[in-house]
């Protein structure tokens, strides 16, 4: 016997699990068949850098639910990952707004492997006015990516480009991105990332005032 599914993969967030339960309980062996899975597509695609994620199928369908359970999930260190229906997504991108705030991201999946398949990157604040300009955005299936969130006390790298510039006119790279995470706590990669733009920035001036020059 073969359960098959006309989108997605069987037993994932699908009624398919009670018969796999079944088959299981009766003691029948079951051997899964690799297969595209919109979950593992939209991550692959997603461009979210969050070292977990967390898959939360589908959110409860009344608003005070939903509530709920998105006060329980909203600080967990990780990325989250919903399923959504078209005449729901409207609304729940709407909850996601209020339940998480205005600055994570999201990214809004929609027909993976289909089609029409989209992927759209936004801020959640943006996220209701951007579904909201095209009939479109708001059909087919969804699979709903929110970025973790950040880490108390941390700020972006890029918040410290005057500290990271001044340390560039002085020592090496390396050293700069070292003085500067023990200056200000943030992630060492973060730093690392936005010294390097600063250093070609200053490297692609010098060059052109150098040939100005010429």
């Amino acid at each position: 016997m073969a359960l098959v599914s006309d989108a997605g993969t069987p037993a994932v967030s699908d009624p398919g699990a009670e018969l796999v339960r079944a088959v299981a309980e009766a003691g029948y062996a079951i051997v899964p068949i690799p297969g595209a899975s919109a979950l593992i597509a939209a991550l692959s695609a997603s461009g979210i850098r969050a070292a977990q994620w967390m898959f939360c199928g589908f959110l409860p369908a009344s608003a005070a639910a939903r509530t709920k359970a998105l006060e329980r999930l909203r600080n967990y260190p990780c990325a989250l990952v919903f399923y959504e229906a078209p005449h729901r997504v409207a609304a729940v991108v709407a909850a996601l707004a209020a339940g998480f705030g205005d600055e994570r991201m999201l990214v809004v999946a929609r027909e993976i492997t289909k089609r029409f398949e989209s992927i759209h990157r936004c801020r959640l604040r943006d996220a209701a006015a951007w579904l909201a300009e095209d009939d479109n955005r708001r059909k087919g299936e969804f699979v709903l990516i929110v970025d973790a969130p950040r880490i108390a006390g941390e700020a972006d790298a890029n918040a410290y480009d005057a500290t990271l510039s001044a340390l560039l006119d002085e020592v090496p790279l390396a050293q700069a991105v070292r003085i500067a995470v023990a200056i200000t706590g943030s992630p060492r990669n973060r730093l690392y990332d936005r010294a390097l733009v600063l250093k070609n920035r200053v490297d692609k001036a010098s060059g052109s005032v150098a040939k100005q020059r010429r």
